[in-house]
């Protein structure tokens, strides 16, 4: 725990494993994130619409971060900036314009579940 999703319109210039591994050693650099247990994913988008879908940017890259709660409001906003420079980064050298974004949720103790065998 935490979970990195990444959600992104396919483009094959675009180095994913190299994204996830950098998103992944960025958030559990912090003393509050056990990096064993963080999962980094990448799931193609095979249809989206940016904004008007006409206008640029036309491709998207999205960080979706599912936490435990109990990190203060600053700390997770520093993960955010953290991880949105790491996808930007990744992006820059595109031909095409990248819209890229960065959302942080906390998960409910209750009732998330995990289990490792």
């Amino acid at each position: 725990m935490p979970h990195i999703t990444v959600f992104y319109a396919p483009d094959d210039r675009l180095d994913m494993p190299v994204l996830l591994h950098d998103l992944h050693e960025s958030l559990s650099g912090d003393p509050s994130v056990n990096k064993s247990q963080t999962k980094a994913y990448a799931l193609p988008m095979a249809a989206w619409i940016n904004g008007d879908g006409k206008t640029k940017p036309d491709r998207a890259l999205h960080v979706q971060v599912r936490l435990l709660p109990g990190r203060a409001p600053e700390l997770k906003r520093k993960m955010s900036e953290a991880l949105h420079a790491i996808a930007r980064k990744h992006v820059n050298d595109r031909a095409a314009p990248f819209s890229v974004s960065v959302e942080m949720h906390e998960l409910d103790k209750d009732t998330y579940i995990s289990s490792h065998e």
